[in-house]
């Protein structure tokens, strides 16, 4: 069981490994292959049309996240989940039958409801299945599942692409089958919301204390205001946002460009990024987490992995304009350190925050992230406008200006890097280290 739990079911921390595996490698499943995505539709040449694959799941992920808390309230967390692995079942499966791309985009839309719900749904689950001496490392394992959704992207999506004979309708739909696998276990073996921490005393207890909680909030869009009304929440936004805008662009181009500017084949290029960016971003998680725990502080933590992402994506247009590989597979693996040892940082200091009930809680996470996930919606779309800008004003052609494009648009999107780094500065400790 994962967190070494007594008290969660395997079963259900297994479901929940497999929907968030589903969730945040499928975001991302287009990226390996964005000239085959563009091929198999007849797209143009616009790189932000390509991207908008990669981009169109962030609006409804923000819905849903927002949604989540009323839809547990209402017919609880056993039934939100099974809600959201049949959403993104529908919503990958639905790929093999596209004839189009606006219907592709449309199956990418139904799924990205149903990653909303798996997002905000994990959330839920920590604080109810697991008792809050076990919520910090849980914290950690939260943060490490969008690099093992990534992991699984870049490492499996050119091996299986070639197995299936270059099919990428049915590539794209095969990551249904995983989320069929934890739905089928998730009804036939969890059949209640009380498991757990929630089947306890003491977790009983606290349930009936955030009811009570929740009914002296006011309306929801109190709840908000309240929340918008605090410098620190500001101040997580900020950095949800700079993370987000740097991260969704960096990794939908990467394997491309290491193609283009490096010479390798897509299988080598999906490797390297498989590596160093979701292997490495695993390990930088623990290494957040360990930090965290060892030193009772929060903010250096926040601080350094700004400082990282910023220099990694120097390293990494370094090594473009030197035409050296490892060089920009150290900046990419610097820049994924960056990119995870905030993670489990940034979930705790939203619980550590004064006066934070419960029902606080929730909502200041569904706040931060889809604020992230804003910026996670525009950032390909843009980045894709700007790459399309720097080839159309350079002398080149063909992919020689493609890649100019891709250095100019990552050495411009190292600057918003700066914004979570002032607000990491800014941004008070809440850690016992403090």
């Amino acid at each position: 069981c994962l967190g070494a739990s007594r008290l969660a079911s395997p079963v259900a921390t297994i479901t929940m490994i497999l929907a968030a595996t589903v969730g945040f490698g499928y975001q991302m499943a287009p990226s390996p292959v964005l000239e085959a995505l563009r091929s198999t539709f007849a797209l143009p040449a616009s790189n932000s049309l390509l991207n908008l694959s990669i981009s169109i799941v962030w609006p409804p992920v923000i819905i849903a996240a927002i949604l989540t808390g009323k839809l547990i309230e209402r017919i609880g967390i056993y039934r939100v989940n099974t809600l959201a692995m049949i959403l993104m079942i529908v919503g990958a499966g639905s790929a093999v039958f596209c004839p189009n791309y606006a219907s592709y985009l449309a199956g990418r839309i139904v799924y990205g409801f149903g990653f909303g719900l798996v997002v905000s749904f994990m959330g839920a689950a920590i604080m109810q299945w697991f008792a809050p001496k076990q919520r910090e490392v849980m914290n950690t394992l939260n943060g490490i599942f969008p690099f093992l959704g990534l992991a699984v992207c870049f490492n499996a999506t050119i091996p299986v692409f070639n197995l299936v004979q270059a099919d990428l309708k049915l590539l794209f739909a095969l990551w249904a089958l995983p989320a069929l696998v934890g739905l089928v276990a998730w009804v036939l073996i969890i059949r209640s919301d009380e498991m757990g921490y929630a089947a306890t005393a003491e977790g009983r207890a606290a349930q009936a204390a955030e009811t009570a909680a929740l009914a002296n909030e006011g309306t929801e869009s109190g709840l908000y205001t309240n929340l918008l009304r605090r410098r620190e929440i500001i101040y997580l936004c900020l950095i949800f946002v700079s993370d987000f805008f740097c991260v969704q662009y960096i990794a939908a181009i990467m394997p491309a460009f290491f193609v283009g500017t490096a010479g390798v084949s897509d299988a080598v290029a999906n490797l390297l990024v498989g590596l160093f960016f979701p292997i490495v971003g695993i390990a930088g998680a623990v290494l957040g987490g360990i930090l965290m725990a060892r030193s009772g502080r929060r903010r250096p933590i926040l601080i350094a992995s700004n400082l990282c992402k910023f220099f990694g994506i120097v390293i990494i247009v370094g090594g473009s304009a030197l035409s050296c590989l490892w060089m920009m597979v150290c900046g990419l693996a610097l820049f994924a350190i960056g990119n995870s040892i905030w993670m489990p940082v940034l979930y705790t200091v939203i619980l550590e925050l004064d006066d934070m009930t419960p029902a606080r809680s929730a909502a200041a996470f569904a706040l931060t992230s889809s604020a992230g996930y804003v910026a996670g919606f525009l950032s390909p779309l843009l980045g894709g406008a700007l790459t399309d800008l720097f080839a159309g004003l350079s002398n080149l052609k063909g992919v020689s200006a493609s890649m100019f494009g891709y250095t100019w648009s990552m050495a411009l999107f190292s600057l918003i890097c700066s914004l979570g780094l002032i607000a990491s500065l800014r941004i008070r400790e809440t850690g016992p280290g403090r």
